[in-house]
């Protein structure tokens, strides 16, 4: 068969005639050939029923060739139908499986649902409880405040002794309070604004006693200190505290090791001075870091905040030396002073 005719037998359309219209027309077409047979050996001097017999003989069952076109004729049929029978099948397979699929599909999005419906009930559950929670913290705080008493604020200025006042001065103070008869002992640091005004705010407690010393310092002045003790009581009002500071001269330390090579590195921090009246201001060291100072490759390091004639002591941490403390005056004439280690540190 050639392919055009196997392609056009694949591809061409059904016969649309009806089954009963086919079988009519074949039953027809093979009764013609039948008497057409029969009329030719009559013509050739057969008797008729001789004829008939012999064309029966030769033709063969008309039923029989009238089943094998039938199936002939209806095979494509009879193919569409099984073709059409198993896509139904094949069909009904696919909807049962993808209507299985998507049942699967919705009891998978209903236990999703449901456990995120649980965790949203367990998170409104803790949201309520961190309210209530929130609550009573909040409660407990009230009370707390109620029962302890309100700390109040340490203020106080800073001028020079003709009454300017001075900015950026660093006030360092030391509060020692005993609560419930424990000591305790804290550091604080502020500096004054433009106005040489200071201020802690609500440190000072209300109705227990405490101690302070306060410290003010600033680059080109005499440093002072003041040291209080209160018994407080609620009804007392603290005190502003007042500095008037002088103007200071400038010093020079020269740090050497046993061979005169500069030590560069030494922290330098006032922690006290004696003044030429006998007044003593105190730095606790506990506090000093704002103030406190680094020698440079020179091994030098500048103070200007002591006057002439005042007993000066220092903490001294010198690198690979545990800190030192040492106590010298500063001379009315010479503006610098060498210490050598680790002999000079023994004084």
């Amino acid at each position: 068969m050639k392919i055009n005719e196997l392609l056009i037998s694949w591809f061409s359309f059904p016969d649309q005639r009806s089954a009963s219209e086919i079988e009519y027309e074949i039953d027809e077409e093979l009764q013609f050939h039948l008497e057409l047979s029969i009329e030719e050996k009559i013509k050739q001097g057969i008797p008729k029923e001789t004829a008939e017999k012999e064309a029966i003989e030769q033709f063969g069952s008309v039923n029989q060739y009238s089943n094998e076109c039938r199936l002939v004729d209806l095979g494509d049929r009879i193919m569409i139908n099984r073709f059409l029978a198993a896509g139904v099948i094949g069909l009904s397979l696919l909807v049962g499986y993808l209507v299985f699929e998507t049942q699967q599909m919705k009891n998978s999005q209903m236990t999703l649902l449901d456990k995120l419906s649980k965790q949203q009930e367990n998170f409104e559950e803790i949201q309520k409880d961190q309210k209530l929670l929130l609550t009573n913290i909040s409660s407990q705080q009230e009370v707390l405040d109620k029962l302890t008493p309100e700390k109040k604020t340490l203020s106080g200025s800073v001028s020079t002794t003709d009454g300017t006042p001075l900015d950026n001065v660093k006030i360092l103070l030391i509060l020692k309070t005993w609560p419930n008869n424990r000591y305790r002992q804290q550091n604080f640091h502020v500096v004054s604004n433009d106005k040489g005004i200071f201020e802690f705010d609500k440190l000072i407690p209300s109705n227990d006693r405490y101690a302070i010393n306060i410290t003010a310092l600033k680059d080109g002045y005499v440093f002072k200190s003041v040291y209080q003790y209160i018994e407080h009581r609620d009804s007392e009002s603290i005190k502003p505290i007042k500095f008037k500071l002088n103007k200071s001269n400038k010093f020079t330390l020269q740090f050497l090791d046993s061979s005169g090579t500069p030590i560069n590195g030494v922290k330098v921090t006032p922690s006290g001075r004696g003044s030429k009246t006998g007044e003593e201001h105190l730095i606790y060291f506990q506090g000093s870091n704002p103030i406190r100072l680094t020698s440079d490759v020179k091994g030098e390091v500048t103070l200007n905040c002591f006057a002439k004639g005042d007993g000066a002591r220092l903490n001294l941490q010198i690198p690979g030396i545990k800190t030192k403390g040492i106590i010298f005056q500063i001379p009315e004439t010479e503006n610098r002073k060498i210490i050598k280690f680790p002999d000079d540190t023994n004084s």
